[in-house]
């Protein structure tokens, strides 16, 4: 998956800044930066097939999905944003005088910067496609579904959690968390202001800095529960908790039900 591929992008871009850009976490960061470039062209040019395959022009797919087009508008840029960073490293690999290696060093973290921004602009726009379904869905109740040994936590929101749930909140590479294990109510879901993270180091002892800080709050209930990952990304199926003979699209069954040595709710 596409959200995959840029959370290990991030992992990299981390290891080089960690590492003040040396030359040898350059020549470590470089085949690995290349492999996922292929990676996320790959993807690119299978949804571009996907769409000459339905014979759409770039303006039909904008008029139908234009969700979808600005996410993948973003993706381009991003991408774009790293092949400038893989040349960059490519030149710095082959660099030797150390007037020419600071250039680099300096440059290089600037290329870094500009990428994150890219990759921060698609994490908001997923936010912000994500809320108004929300309240058009009034999904409220909210409560943690499962968490994964490589740093997934899957949230699920509900209108009835006794018998189905109506969206998962996925988050990739989760580093800390504040949340009920109960069901919790969430209006709002945002990133964190600058304050916040601030506030939230006495409780969290550096933690806010390793990714972002997803904040799901109640207003009315006065509440703000805190997630610390690299990435969101949800799903809308409507997963049941019971048997059905008939599923329409976009429905299925609860995995536990469907494979026994799969974990209860």
């Amino acid at each position: 998956m596409m959200i995959e591929s840029w959370v290990k992008v991030e992992a990299l871009l981390d290891s080089l800044e960690r590492n003040s850009m040396a030359h040898t976490i350059c020549v470590w960061a470089l085949p690995r930066l290349e492999e996922l470039l292929l990676q996320l062209e790959d993807m690119i040019e299978k949804q571009d097939l996907s769409e000459v395959k339905e014979e759409k022009t770039p303006d039909q797919v904008l008029d139908e999905h234009p969700q979808q087009s600005l996410n993948m508008t973003l993706n381009r840029q991003a991408i774009g944003q790293v092949r400038k960073l893989i040349q960059r490293l490519v030149i710095m690999v082959d660099a030797t005088e150390k007037t020419v290696i600071r250039s680099l060093q300096r440059q290089l973290h600037e290329d870094t910067r500009q990428l994150r921004k890219w990759i921060e602009q698609h994490c908001t726009y997923t936010i912000d496609q994500l809320q108004p379904w929300l309240i058009q869905e009034q999904i409220e109740d909210f409560y943690v579904l499962r968490q994964t040994e490589w740093g997934r936590l899957v949230i699920a929101g509900s209108r009835d959690y006794s018998y189905y749930h109506n969206v998962e909140l996925i988050f990739h590479e989760v580093q800390f968390l504040m949340l009920p294990t109960q069901v919790f109510t969430v209006e709002r879901i945002r990133l964190a202001t600058a304050e916040e993270r601030a506030d939230l180091n006495r409780s969290m002892h550096g933690h806010e800095q390793m990714g972002r800080v997803f904040c799901l709050e109640s207003s009315f209930e006065g509440t703000r529960y805190y997630v610390v990952a690299r990435q969101l990304e949800y799903n809308t199926d409507t997963v049941y908790y019971y048997n059905r003979p008939e599923l329409g699209q976009g429905e299925r069954i609860a995995e536990y039900l469907l494979d026994p040595n799969k974990p209860d709710m």
